[in-house]
């Protein structure tokens, strides 16, 4: 019985070994079947191996190939004298099938096609960088310059600010400025996510680049950074001011708007007060006029004032001269 176990148990081993080998061994022969297949020129041969296989699967697989033929060896040497001359005969076939497929894949041709496909995937990982590189420049320098053109618009607003505004006009200067400070926010979350890729790419990549390209890049980087940095200082500077502005002519017009007021009101109590005195001189003219004497002459009575037009001869025939003349003397003696 305990024979019996032990052949079992080395038969499923042999089961595992060929059937773990088998797909391996079939994968092998049909990459160098297709690469052998018809006298194709070897830039298509080193295509192909790139569309069929990668370097690091082709080393893989290299190495499940000196595993496989390591644990086969093993097998054999360990239960061989308890196989069948049949069995025997099959392991053996298996591992020289191992052996060949590894040499397959170590034979010069198929290395020197690595080689060169190797040397192609450098170059295209070269012309990806370089690309990288171009493309990580230019996006800085869009955003140098959108940040160029956010700082000449803070310059703008900031000249009318010289010359007396009113309020109305410097509060549209107020609005666009918070449309500029709008765009920097946005230009500012855009450059901050450039700088992120950027420093990344140069962390990643940096050793890889000529020295002259990664200073360049990294000059563009900092120019951007700090561009941004004093760009947001004016902003906040140009804000702070024209929020002064405003609120000064805000000030000024409602001082000048209680000014008019104040002097309207003025204007209304001078007015009243002039014809308050306008109206008493008229009364105490009214009442002048009623307080008058009046001369009785001939029984009509006339004021005071008219006493010189009424002297005339009649006036000395009728005796009202010489009563005033006699009069007159009386008091003068």
């Amino acid at each position: 019985k305990r024979l019996e176990e032990e052949e079992k148990s080395m038969e499923e081993e042999k089961k595992e070994h060929v059937e773990k080998t088998g797909d391996l061994l079939k994968w092998v022969k049909e990459i160098t079947r297709s690469l052998n297949k018809g006298s194709g020129e070897r830039a298509e041969k080193t295509d192909f191996l790139k569309k069929q296989i990668s370097s690091d699967e082709l080393s893989a697989k290299k190495e499940q190939l000196s595993e496989a033929l390591q644990r086969t060896q093993i097998f054999l040497a360990k239960h061989g004298d308890k196989m069948t001359n049949e069995e025997k005969n099959e392991m053996e076939n298996h591992i020289k099938s191992l052996q060949e497929c590894s040499k397959l894949l170590s034979n010069e041709g198929l290395i020197q096609l690595e080689e060169e496909r190797n040397i192609e995937d450098e170059n295209m990982d070269a012309k990806d960088l370089m690309d990288q590189h171009q493309e990580f420049q230019e996006k800085l320098q869009d955003i140098c310059d959108q940040l160029t053109q956010a700082e000449n618009q803070i310059i703008g607003h900031k000249e009318p600010l010289v010359i007396e505004d009113s309020k109305t006009e410097l509060q549209q200067y107020q609005v666009r400025q918070q449309e500029l400070q709008k765009n920097m926010q946005a230009n500012t979350q855009a450059l901050a996510e450039i700088v992120k890729d950027t420093e990344m790419f140069l962390k990643e990549n940096g050793e890889k680049l000529p020295l002259e390209d990664k200073t360049a890049l990294e000059r563009k980087l900092n120019e951007a950074k700090t561009k941004c940095l004093l760009l947001s200082q004016k902003a906040e500077e140009s804000r702070k001011e024209l929020d002064k502005a405003v609120t000064t002519a805000i000030k000024q017009e409602t001082e000048k708007v209680a000014a008019r007021q104040q002097l309207e009101e003025s204007k209304n109590v001078i007015e009243n007060l002039l014809d308050w005195l306008s109206n008493i001189d008229k009364d105490a003219d009214h009442r002048d006029a009623k307080c008058k004497p009046t001369i009785k002459q001939n029984g009509t009575h006339f004021h005071e004032g008219d006493r010189e037009d009424l002297i005339g001869e009649e006036d000395e025939v009728n005796g009202n001269l010489l009563e005033t003349q006699e009069q007159n003397e009386t008091l003068v003696d």
